[in-house]
């Protein structure tokens, strides 16, 4: 007689609550993973990964309107138009400045006035190292520099500030003039990344998420039977009889009182 499965071919049932059961039970491999990641992710980011320094310019979009008695000198005020408009060439200035002609151009100043050691930059690598950003509310924009050393960040950003405003006034583009507000000072004391107690944050949650996955997956595809209702919810047998769980304490006694009798009957075989 084939066993009568109300499961269709092919298709599998994940019990939940079993699942559910099974990392509660076993939440301390969870939390152990999870100071273990964390750990091992901390000792890393102190001790392997090398900091990383920030240096900043800003510099100003100089889309002033000319006053008529003299053409070489700027009003000292903005239009609402002009605002909007010097804000709009921020994006394309952003874009101008990590195109590879821009950033070329800043490693032949860097080669020709830095010694920079033996770090070596090509036109793609210095580009990830660029972070252009719009100043709220203003024609500013300010180019954040991140290297491994803070005196080669700081002179990295200070090179952008000369080049990128002789860049957008060459002919063939022919834009706005940038005006350098703040140039880049080195600071050795602010350590942008990486951070170690992040670091180990992320660590802790990607070892819990995996060791929780990993238990997960051993609960599903365990295949034995959990319970009475398991089978009744599986299968379309009925359950004619169910073991109870024998208590240790019980189990004891039986067996101790067991010994009483053997013991009292031996004594009085003796007799």
């Amino acid at each position: 007689m084939e066993r009568n499965n109300k499961k269709n071919k092919g298709e599998y049932t994940v019990d939940l609550f079993h699942v559910i059961s099974f990392l509660w039970r076993r939440v301390w491999i969870i939390i152990l993973a999870v100071a273990l990641a964390a750990g091992a992710a901390f000792v890393y980011a102190s001790k392997f990964q090398k900091p990383q320094y920030e240096a900043r310019v800003r510099l100003m979009v100089k889309n002033f309107t000319k006053a008529e008695s003299d053409k070489t000198e700027y009003i000292l005020s903005l239009t609402a138009s002009e605002l909007s408009a010097a804000q709009s060439l921020v994006v394309t200035y952003k874009e101008i400045l990590t195109g590879n002609t821009t950033m070329n151009q800043v490693i032949d100043l860097l080669n020709r006035e830095y010694e920079m050691g033996d770090t070596v930059y090509t036109a793609e690598s210095l580009a990830k190292m660029i972070k252009v950003e719009p100043v709220n509310e203003t024609a500013i924009l300010s180019v954040t520099v991140t290297a491994g050393k803070a005196k080669n960040a700081a002179i990295i950003a200070n090179c952008i500030a000369r080049v990128l405003p002789e860049r957008v006034i060459e002919p063939e583009l022919d834009l706005k003039p940038l005006a350098v507000v703040d140039w880049a000072d080195e600071n050795t004391e602010k350590i942008v990344s990486p951070s170690a107690m992040s670091t180990a944050i992320k660590g802790g949650v990607i070892g819990g998420i995996l060791a929780a996955l990993a238990l997960a997956v051993i609960a599903i595809v365990d295949g034995s039977i959990h319970d009475e209702e398991y089978l009744l919810k599986t299968y379309d047998y009925p359950v004619l009889a169910k073991i109870p769980a024998l208590k240790p304490s019980v189990q004891v006694k039986n067996e101790a009182d067991g010994k009483d009798q053997a013991t009292k009957e031996s004594k009085e075989g003796e007799a």
